[in-house]
């Protein structure tokens, strides 16, 4: 989850260099989602040369198992249109304020505001999955709500109210994702979670290009043909592509999905908690090294307690309770 780490922070800092170096003549955040959202057409390609070439499988037998996640038979294609329709409404929304408040504040304030969406994701969990209520999470929800504020009070990474509020939106809609995508797919396998995401791809082309070109004819987003950075545009496009294709994979933890990814990319389920950890000090320290920036004890202290938060949710409700139980043993003997 390193590499997946690492991806996400030179996407995000590819994305605040064009905002930063080109905005006169390159400022279009709507655009650069749908062009990096086209990129998630070669998903399922990928996943079916993969499973040709390392498991030697029939592409009819994959397609076939793939296609369960449009349901069983029937209505495949309306099934195609409502889930992954809804799906990309959250995505577009998730990604557009990501890439919208970094022309706004600081990568590392964005990175580590979208982090929060960790405890967000326990709030959802227990609305909508049904969740097991554990009242000591509530720590990491608070933790979290104030870690945001104090980050917002900030000057030197942050000092845009609209770049916070952006962020926020950013957080709770991945986390809105995230959650529906359990609800919805469940024990999803790789090869239906990766027809799902070309599929989303390939309705982003259908139905997102039309807004894409009436943003740009209209002036609402600035686009110089000849002045693209279109080599940073690529960079962000395949970063984005393979942030995507591992995380995707992640998005319903504690399910057999986590262990395939395991088996195909090698990389431990333990690593999770080292992805957690790392994503705001991979941005911090870029913003620090190469913009120069200056660390205040406001954006220390919010970042501490985010990653506070996401410290509680980690936590084993089995292990809280095992030293509540202990700890009452104690008491009576």
């Amino acid at each position: 989850m390193l590499a997946v780490a690492l991806s996400w922070a030179l996407s995000t800092q590819f994305t605040k260099s064009i905002w930063v170096i080109n905005s006169k003549y390159f400022y279009a955040p709507y655009f650069m989602v749908w062009f990096t959202t086209n990129f998630m057409i070669a998903c399922y390609p990928i996943y079916l040369l993969l499973a040709k070439l390392f498991h030697h499988s029939s592409f009819t037998i994959i397609h076939q198992k793939a296609l369960l996640v449009y349901g069983e038979t029937g209505n495949r294609v309306q099934l195609y249109f409502i889930r992954t329709g809804l799906f990309l409404i959250f995505w577009l929304i998730a990604n557009y304020s990501y890439s919208q408040s970094l022309g706004h504040i600081s990568a590392s304030a964005t990175s580590t505001i979208m982090s929060s969406n960790t405890a967000i994701v326990v709030i959802f969990g227990w609305i909508i999955l049904n969740d097991q209520f554990i009242p000591f999470r509530l720590i990491s929800v608070a933790a979290a709500i104030i870690g945001v504020t104090v980050i917002s009070l900030d000057k030197e990474f942050v000092g845009s109210i609209l770049g916070i509020s952006l962020s926020v939106l950013s957080a709770l809609s991945a986390a809105l994702y995230k959650v529906l995508f359990k609800k919805v797919f469940g024990d999803a396998t790789i090869e239906q979670v990766s027809l799902f995401m070309s599929g989303l791809g390939l309705l982003n082309v259908s139905l997102n290009s039309l807004p894409m070109i009436i943003l740009l004819i209209n002036g609402v987003e600035t686009f110089t043909w000849s002045d693209v950075p279109w080599f940073s545009l690529l960079g962000v496009a395949f970063l984005s592509l393979w942030f995507n294709f591992l995380i995707n994979f992640g998005i319903a933890l504690l399910h057999p999905l986590v262990i395939s990814i395991g088996m195909l990319f090698g990389i431990p389920i333990s690593a999770v908690i080292l992805f957690i950890f790392l994503k705001p000090f991979i941005f911090l320290a870029i913003d620090i090294i190469f913009r120069h920036m200056t660390a205040t004890s406001y954006f220390i202290i919010g970042t501490l307690l985010i990653l506070f938060s996401c410290v509680i949710v980690i936590v084993p409700p089995e292990l809280f309770h095992c030293s509540m139980k202990k700890k009452k043993e104690v008491n009576e003997s």
